[in-house]
């Protein structure tokens, strides 16, 4: 079956099926159930006993770092949400804006997101980011 005669199924299986609305609640929230784990926390319920999280802190003085994935010769690439890129080094060595970032748009809930690496990154150096783009007109 070719790709068009495909979407075209699907798009008739979709258009065909009856719509109506759906319950679409997965559960309660902000319920006395889900007691936060620490004072200050929401929304997060606590863990089970017996199992422990560790914190370390790698690197400090990060612009809201939000996205990060880990290098195969080891350090990682952070994202910061005002759109710097950064190697980060395993002891945590912070270097200068990595050049050939697009410009975001770093109000409201935009800016430098998300990196990914591919599956070939170390042979291919190739990566993907989430960004907000700026836009005309945009506030």
């Amino acid at each position: 079956m070719s790709p068009v005669v495909r979407f075209a199924a699907a798009a008739l299986a979709l258009i065909a099926s009856p719509l109506s609305a759906q319950d679409w609640d997965y559960g309660e929230r902000n319920t006395p159930a889900l007691t936060p784990a620490f004072a200050g926390q929401t929304r997060a319920q606590k863990l089970d006993a017996g199992i422990a999280l560790q914190v370390e802190t790698i690197a400090a003085g990060l612009d809201h770092p939000w996205g990060i994935s880990v290098l195969p010769e080891g350090g990682y690439l952070v994202t910061e949400r005002s759109g710097a890129l950064r190697l980060v080094s395993a002891d945590g060595a912070i270097g200068a804006p990595i050049a050939g970032v697009p410009a975001v748009f770093a109000e409201g809930q935009g800016g430098l997101l998300d990196v990914a690496l591919a599956a070939d990154f170390a042979q291919s150096r190739r990566l993907w980011l989430t960004y907000a783009k700026p836009a005309a007109g945009a506030r």
